[in-house]
C-alpha cells in the first residue's frame, strides 16, 4: 500500500496484523519513522485511533521475529526486517503517515505470545 492508498483507507479498517509507517519516539530525529505492527483486537477501547503495535526493524537481534515472506499477507518492506516484542509502542492515527501492508494472523500471535513473556507475572 502506498501513502496515497492510505490518504483513502479510513483509520478503522487499520487492525490486527496491519504495519504501518508512524513516526518513531525511540528517535532523537523530529522527522524519524519506523514501521510497526498492530498487536490489539478491535476491543481496545480507542481502537482505530490509537493501537498497540511492536516495533520493527532491519536490525537483526536475539528474540526479534524475522518478517519472512510467508509473514506478509500484502504488502512488504524494501529490507529484511524484524519485529520487536520487547518495544511496544501505542501509536496514535496522527502519528501513522501510511499502511504498508498486512501480516499473517499466526505471525502476530507469535509476537504478541512473546509479549506477554516479558509481561506476565
Amino acid at each position: 500500500m502506498t501513502e496515497d492508498d492510505f490518504e483513502r483507507q479510513s483509520a478503522s479498517e487499520i487492525s490486527r496484523g496491519y504495519v504501518i509507517w508512524a513516526s518513531d519516539p525511540f528517535k532523537s530525529e523530529s522527522d524519524a519513522a519506523r514501521p510497526l505492527i498492530v498487536l490489539n483486537n478491535e476491543t481496545h477501547p480507542f481502537d482505530g485511533e490509537q493501537w498497540i503495535a511492536a516495533a520493527v526493524s532491519t536490525t537483526p537481534r536475539p528474540q526479534a521475529l524475522e518478517l519472512t515472506d510467508e509473514a506478509w499477507i500484502d504488502g512488504t518492506l524494501p529490507q529484511c526486517s524484524y519485529a520487536y516484542p520487547w518495544a511496544v509502542l501505542s501509536p496514535r492515527i496522527e502519528r501513522v503517515d501510511y499502511v504498508v501492508g498486512r501480516t499473517t494472523e499466526p505471525f502476530v500471535d507469535e509476537i504478541v505470545a512473546e509479549v506477554h513473556g516479558y509481561v506476565e507475572a
